[in-house]
């Protein structure tokens, strides 16, 4: 027996979710080779990840007893935690770290198993010692996350605060997870809850006499807050309403000379000008820090050649109202900043002139103007989506088991397309996680494509691209995150999409469903009805508007479904009238008339509750019988279908 072929070939039907097969052939090797270690090891491996602790437990002894590495009893460990025996597993990467000091996952390890039992000195000091020993690398950053999320512990995380702060000036994608950890170590304070507590209540009073206490004094002269405003949207309305407050004040009171060249804030109203970017200047202006920052904004124009020791405040406080790249000087602040010492306001200039310059370039192609792309309602992200790369043969097995027996061929290398891409997350989430994957994302926003080519070339995504148009040829895959079409025919525009689609090629589309249609069509006669216009200053209008309304208006509870803290969120819901709409027997005829089969809805709340309610039909594609279920529960599928389908042969 050819014992490493077969190995590849267990390894190979394992990443097919073929579990039985796998499992068949590592038993074979075993069986030919007691003393084979790699192939008793993946066995085990393979019986913990199927649920047959106790017996995969069994053979990774054996595999540890063959060879008492750092990485076979950690295994062991982890089959330990998953079997719900947590001395043994502590046991285990103790071994595991007594073998080889230098082990980072085995110190994660035990940290997470230390944190989860309560012991939370010793955890914190585990884990900071495996996030050291590993380099603070992505795969580092991924399993401290994970530990602090199973831990569920805020002692565990106050110890850690330097390592989340560390964490959140690296890029990547375990960033969105630390947000929320620092964000619990901020509020944990009891007298800033007092003031976010007023500020939920709109208690303005209370707010504004606490603006610069003690409670906010201590978030502002942190790292943590200032460093996670950079990395993403915060979707918090008190914080929101607070450092709107800040912000004013920070604006009225730079503009009247009351700050002076010693000062400490510079890092946190660098980062809260990133927030405001990020989010596309959704917050509230008042009349008067508008006044104090148009005039800022001539005072910095006049004083940016000869710098004085209070420009970088100017600089970061005009940057929460408006780009940088937008001022007719942002050359000369980009300059300026290359010659001072500040990381934070080196960033700053990066987002907001660098940055959106080098998308200008990448669209030159495409003949978009400096207004189209500086003008666009666009989002922004700042770290990649994880990366778990899988073949798209396992991905769909898994999801329909049924199929797995005939097969998906032609998906070895699969060609994908992602039609409204939008700033390319979609897209570039695709071309990471799918093996052998090449991928096109398609926009027709200038913003948008500029912003997602920079980028996928920022991250070295070499197997994916971007364009204006779909190019010709048959894809093995279409993937469409919201479907649009003009007259709001569903039809037709999912016609769009199949003829994108090669003879037996699959489609994953969302679309609206006809239960939303009422409450977004409230939403955006209450937006023409006030009067309010899509530009930044009419979009921050009516957000106000609808945000004061009372909580029990029926409508309003749609804009769960928008991202309503960014202002492309806020234009989605109130403005963009693009997406059609339709029901379930609307879609089957849809199907129907362009010959295309359906696999199945991907929301699991509705797939459980189809399988309750048709425990007979397994693969949940009778569409009779889901438009029956919807009849009986029409909010379902609020507000989106999303579904898969495969093209005829």
């Amino acid at each position: 027996m050819d014992t490493d072929t077969a190995l590849q070939e267990a390894h190979a039907l394992w990443r097919q979710a073929d579990y039985e097969g796998a499992e068949r052939t590592l038993r074979a090797i075993v069986r030919h080779d007691p003393a084979h270690v790699d192939a008793t090891h993946e066995l085990g491996a393979l019986l913990v990840h199927v649920g047959q602790h106790q017996l995969g437990v069994s053979v990774l002894k054996r595999a540890a007893t063959l060879d008492p590495s750092a990485s076979r009893l950690n295994a062991l460990g982890l089959a330990h935690v998953a079997a719900g025996d947590l001395a043994q597993a502590l046991t285990a990467f103790r071994a595991a770290v007594g073998v080889d000091a230098e082990f980072a996952e085995g110190y994660n390890s035990l940290g997470r198993v230390l944190a989860h039992a309560g012991h939370i000195e010793p955890a914190a000091g585990a884990l900071a010692r495996a996030l050291q020993l590993d380099e603070y690398s992505a795969s580092a950053w991924d399993r401290f996350c994970a530990a602090l999320r199973e831990a569920s512990s805020p002692g565990a995380n106050d110890l850690l605060a330097d390592e989340i702060a560390r964490g959140l000036s690296i890029a990547g994608a375990h960033r969105a997870e630390l947000v929320t950890f620092a964000i619990g170590i901020v509020t944990a304070d009891t007298a800033l809850q007092v003031i976010l507590r007023a500020a939920a209540l709109g208690e303005m009073e209370t707010v504004r006499a606490n603006l610069m206490g003690d409670a906010v004094a201590r978030v502002m002269d942190g790292s943590l807050m200032a460093r996670l405003l950079a990395v993403g949207v915060l979707p918090s309305r008190p914080y929101e309403t607070l450092f709107t407050e800040l912000r004013r004040r920070f604006a009225l009171d730079i503009h009247a000379g009351q700050f002076g060249a010693n000062h400490d804030k510079l890092p946190f109203l660098c980062g809260l000008a990133r927030q405001c970017f990020l989010n596309g200047y959704a917050w509230h202006e008042q009349d008067d820090e508008f006044a104090a920052v148009r005039a800022l904004v001539g005072e910095t124009a006049a004083e940016i050649e000869s710098p004085t020791p209070t420009t970088p405040l100017r600089i970061a406080i005009l940057a929460a109202y408006a780009p940088l790249s937008a001022l007719p000087y942002a050359a000369g602040i980009a300059r300026y900043a290359d010659a001072q010492a500040s990381p934070e306001l080196h960033d700053l200039v990066l987002a907001q002139i660098e940055e959106p310059e080098r998308e200008l370039r990448l669209l030159a192609g495409d003949a978009a103007s400096a207004g189209e792309l500086r003008g666009g309602a666009r989002v922004r992200w700042v770290d990649p989506p994880p990366m778990q790369p899988v073949a798209l043969t396992a991905m769909l097995g898994l999801r329909f088991p049924d199929l797995r027996r005939e097969g998906f061929s032609g998906l070895d290398s699969p060609r994908i397309l992602v039609h409204g891409c939008g700033p390319g997350k979609d897209a570039i989430a695709w071309a990471r996680n799918v093996e052998n994957a090449s991928v096109v994302g398609v926009e027709q926003n200038p913003a948008e494509l500029g912003f997602a080519r920079r980028k996928a070339e920022e991250l070295g995504q070499a197997n994916v691209e971007f364009a204006a148009a779909p190019p010709e040829g048959g894809f093995d895959l279409v993937a469409c995150p919201m479907l649009r079409g003009s007259g709001g025919d569903a039809a037709s525009a999912l016609g769009a999409l199949v003829d994108c689609v090669r003879p037996g090629g699959l489609l994953h589309v969302s679309i609206r469903a006809e239960a939303s249609r009422p409450h977004i069509t409230a939403v955006r006669e209450f937006a023409r009805e006030g009067g309010y216009d899509d530009t930044a200053a009419g979009i921050r209008a009516c957000r106000r508007a609808f945000l004061a309304l009372p909580d029990e208006t029926e409508w309003k509870g749609v804009s769960t479904h928008f991202d309503v803290h960014t202002r492309a969120g806020c234009h989605a819901l109130f403005f963009d009238d693009g997406s059609p709409y339709t029901t379930i027997p609307a879609l089957a005829a849809a199907l129907e008339a362009h010959s295309v089969e359906f696999l199945g809805f991907e929301d699991e709340g509705a797939l459980a509750a189809y399988r309750n309610t048709f425990p007979r039909d397994e693969t949940a594609r009778d569409l009779d019988a889901w438009a029956k279920l919807e009849g009986d529960a029409p909010a379902l599928f609020m507000p989106v279908y999303t579904f898969w389908a495969r093209t005829a042969a």
